[in-house]
C-alpha cells in the first residue's frame, strides 16, 4: 500500500461511517483515545462462559442500548455497528435488563467496569423499562493492534529562519489513536499553513463545516464552508489500492484552484508537489526510515530550479508499549 500515514501530508487511516438510525447508547469510554471506525467483523459473546482471557484485549468502554425487541439475535447486527463506531472489534453482553454487574464480577472484568454498572444501577432506579435494555462492553482485541506502530504519536514543527540559516522549533504536537490533535498550539499561523494542504482535513476531517458529496473507489468530494474563509471544494482522486493521486481545491467564488499531486517510487510515497492559487509552488519531500515509515518531511519554496527551505517536520509513532500507559484511562480510586 502507498498510503501516507500522517495528519499533514497523508491520508486518515480510516474514513469515519454514519450511524444507523436506532436509538443513541449510553455510553462510558474507558480509553483516553478513541480508535478510528472501522467496518470489520465484530465478535459478540453471549455465553459468559466463553467471554475471552482480559489480557486478549482493551476495554473500549460500557454500552447500554434500549430496543424495542427482547429478541437478542435481531439486536446483535445493531451492536456490532455500534462498536464499529468506536472502532472495537469483539463485544461482551453483560445483562438484559439488568445492570451486569453480576456477570462483571464473576469473570473479573476490572473495577472500572463495576464501578461504572453500580453507578448505572442508582441513576437508572427510577428509567421505565417498557423497552429492553442491553448493557455490553466493546472491546479491542489485542491481536489486532498490529498496525499501532503506524500511527503518528508526535509531530515535530520546524521553521527555516533565513538570517541563521538553520531550522527552529514552532511546537510539537501531539496526536491520539484516532489522529486528532490533543496538545499543541492550533492556531499558529504556521501550523495552520501546512493545514490548508493537509490530506487528512481536506479528504478525512469529521469537523461539521465538511459536507460531502460525492463517495466512490476512485473519487471523494467535499464541500468546506466556514465563516472565517472561503467556501472551497475539494476533490481528491485515488488509486486503486486507496492511496491518494491528487487533490483539487476549488474555490467557486473567485474560480481558482490549488492542486497538490503525489509522488511515489515503488509503491512508496516520497513526496508532494502543491501548485497554490497564485500559481507559487511548493515542494515535499519525503524521508522514510527502515520500515517505510515517514520520519521527515522537508517542505520548500520552489521558483524554477531553485528552492528555499521553509518548514521540516519529523515524526514519532506509537509502539504496542504505549497501549496500557496512554491509550487506557486510570483506573478509579
Amino acid at each position: 500500500m502507498k498510503k501516507p500515514l500522517l495528519l499533514l501530508v497523508a491520508a486518515a487511516i480510516y474514513a469515519s461511517g454514519c450511524m444507523k438510525s436506532y436509538n443513541q447508547p449510553k455510553v462510558d469510554l474507558l480509553m483516553a483515545y478513541p480508535f478510528p471506525s472501522h467496518h470489520n467483523n465484530v465478535e459478540a459473546y453471549y455465553n459468559a462462559d466463553k467471554f475471552p482471557d482480559p489480557r486478549t484485549y482493551i476495554k473500549v468502554g460500557i454500552f447500554q442500548q434500549t430496543t424495542n425487541s427482547a429478541n437478542i439475535d435481531k439486536q446483535i447486527p445493531i451492536l456490532k455497528r455500534i462498536a464499529q463506531q468506536y472502532g472495537a472489534d469483539g463485544i461482551l453482553i453483560l445483562g438484559i435488563n439488568e445492570d451486569g454487574t453480576k456477570v462483571a464480577s464473576k469473570y473479573n472484568l476490572g473495577d472500572e467496569v463495576i464501578n461504572i454498572l453500580n453507578h448505572r444501577k442508582v441513576t437508572d432506579y427510577y428509567s421505565n423499562l417498557k423497552n429492553t435494555e442491553i448493557t455490553f462492553l466493546a472491546i479491542k482485541f489485542r491481536k489486532n493492534l498490529n498496525n499501532v506502530d503506524q500511527i503518528v504519536k508526535n509531530m515535530l514543527m520546524y521553521k527555516y529562519d533565513t538570517k541563521s540559516k538553520n531550522y527552529k522549533l514552532v511546537d510539537i504536537y501531539r496526536f491520539s489513536f484516532d489522529n486528532q490533535i490533543v496538545s499543541g498550539n492550533q492556531k499558529n499561523p504556521d501550523f495552520q499553513d501546512l493545514k490548508s494542504y493537509s490530506s487528512f482535513f481536506l479528504t478525512y476531517d469529521k469537523s461539521p463545516n465538511w459536507k460531502e458529496s460525492t463517495r466512490s473507489k476512485n473519487l471523494i468530494v467535499r464541500e468546506y464552508n466556514d465563516l472565517n474563509s472561503p467556501r472551497m471544494i475539494s476533490s481528491t482522486s485515488l488509486n486503486n489500492d486507496g492511496s491518494i493521486e491528487k487533490i483539487i481545491k476549488l474555490y467557486p467564488r473567485t474560480q481558482k484552484k490549488e492542486t497538490i499531486t503525489y509522488t511515489y517510487q515503488e509503491n512508496k510515497p516520497v513526496g508532494r508537489i502543491i501548485i497554490t492559487k497564485d500559481n507559487s509552488i511548493i515542494e515535499e519531500q519525503y524521508n522514510l526510515n527502515k520500515q517505510n515509515k515517514i520520519e521527515e518531511v522537508t517542505i520548500y519554496d520552489r521558483k524554477e530550479k531553485v528552492k528555499t527551505p521553509r518548514y521540516k517536520l519529523t515524526f514519532n509513532y506509537y509502539s504496542t508499549n504505549d497501549l496500557d500507559s496512554i491509550l487506557v484511562k486510570s483506573k478509579p480510586n
